[in-house]
C-alpha cells in the first residue's frame, strides 16, 4: 500500500501540472536527493538489523520489507531521471562507509546513527510522499 501511495504521489508530481513549475533538470535534482535519503536509510536499516541480531538472547529483527521497499524506490527514481543503477549502488556503498565511519565501525556506538537516522528513516519508509513534497517545494523555491 505504501509503495502504491508513493507511486501515485510521484506520478502526480511528475505530471504536466507539476512540470509547469519544475523543469526536468529540477525533477532529476529532486530524485537524486530522494535517492540519497533512501540510500542512507537503506544502510541504516541494514546496519541496525546486523547489529541488533548479534544479541542471541533477543528475538531476531528483520527489516527486509523496509530495505526492499527502499531499494526498489531508489531504482524507480533512478530510472525516472536516467540515473544509472551503478550510480545508485555507488551511493549505497558511500552511505555504508559514511554510517560505519560515524560509529567507528563499532555497534556499541550505534546510538549515534540511531539518533540521527532512526525517526527520519521510519518516517521516510512510512510516508515517502512528505520527502517528495519537501524536495519539490525546495526546487520551486530555488527556481
Amino acid at each position: 500500500m505504501r509503495i502504491l501511495k508513493f507511486f501515485i504521489i510521484y506520478i502526480f508530481l511528475s505530471t504536466n501540472l507539476f512540470s509547469q513549475s519544475v523543469s526536468d533538470k529540477a525533477m532529476a535534482w529532486i530524485n537524486s536527493n530522494l535517492i540519497d535519503e533512501h540510500a542512507n536509510c537503506y544502510v541504516f536499516y541494514k546496519i541496525s538489523e546486523e547489529g541488533l541480531n548479534r544479541d542471541i538472547t533477543k528475538p531476531k529483527v528483520n527489516y527486509a520489507n523496509i530495505t526492499d521497499s527502499l531499494i526498489n524506490k531508489m531504482f524507480i527514481l533512478g530510472k525516472q531521471s536516467s540515473i544509472k543503477q551503478e550510480t545508485i549502488l555507488a551511493k549505497i556503498e558511500l552511505s555504508m562507509k559514511d554510517l560505519k565511519n560515524q560509529i567507528d565501525g563499532d555497534f556499541k556506538n550505534y546510538s549515534i546513527i540511531l539518533n540521527k537516522y532512526g525517526q527520519f528513516c521510519k518516517d521516510l519508509a512510512e510516508r515517502p510522499e512528505y520527502r517528495m513534497k519537501y524536495w519539490a517545494d525546495r526546487a520551486i523555491k530555488e527556481k
